[in-house]
């Protein structure tokens, strides 16, 4: 895809207005549909944690995980009007099984909803952060999305650099 890019990175903090926080499905659409009408290509990487916004559409419900709040309440399908979209997994990075579980649930019905989209997952020195977690999570999924938008900090770039030399050397 070619031309300039934008990114709807909505989550629980204070750089995403609080009505967006708590409609996160309108201001997606709203968001892709005003970028695609000015020419702008869309990646929308929403947050797991906007399913504990208070007065939200959809929050998480006692006894329910965020994981399975996100899926239920249809997040991944509200990308259908981006371009791309980021799988936020990072919180469950620490255990390899949980992070592909959810990259594969999240990936299903995003495509269900657009099968054009192309899928990015996360990943972050700051949780479950060895290198060798960070290269267990992307050798469990790695075929099931096109790449990786990953967040570090100066503290932990040397974590980093080692996962990505690691990742690298295996062919990603």
């Amino acid at each position: 895809r070619r031309g300039q890019w934008v990114l709807y990175d909505n989550e629980n903090w204070s750089f995403t207005p609080v009505e967006q926080r708590r409609h996160p499905a309108k201001y997606m659409r709203k968001f892709a549909q005003l970028a695609h009408q000015h020419g702008l290509n869309v990646i929308e990487a929403p947050a797991r944690d906007l399913m504990s916004v208070p007065g939200g559409d959809c929050i998480r419900k006692s006894g329910q995980t965020t994981d399975e709040a996100y899926l239920k309440c249809g997040i991944p399908k509200d990308a259908r009007y981006a371009d791309i979209y980021e799988i936020q997994a990072q919180a469950d990075q620490p255990t390899t099984s949980g992070y592909a579980r959810f990259v594969k649930a999240a990936k299903r019905r995003a495509l269900a909803a657009n099968p054009h989209l192309v899928l990015l997952a996360g990943l972050t020195t700051d949780r479950g952060g060895s290198p060798t977690q960070i290269f267990a999570c992307w050798n469990a999924t790695h075929k099931l999305v096109a790449g990786y938008w990953m967040n570090t900090n100066p503290g932990t770039i040397r974590v980093a650099t080692n996962a990505l030399t690691r990742i690298r050397r295996a062919g990603g």
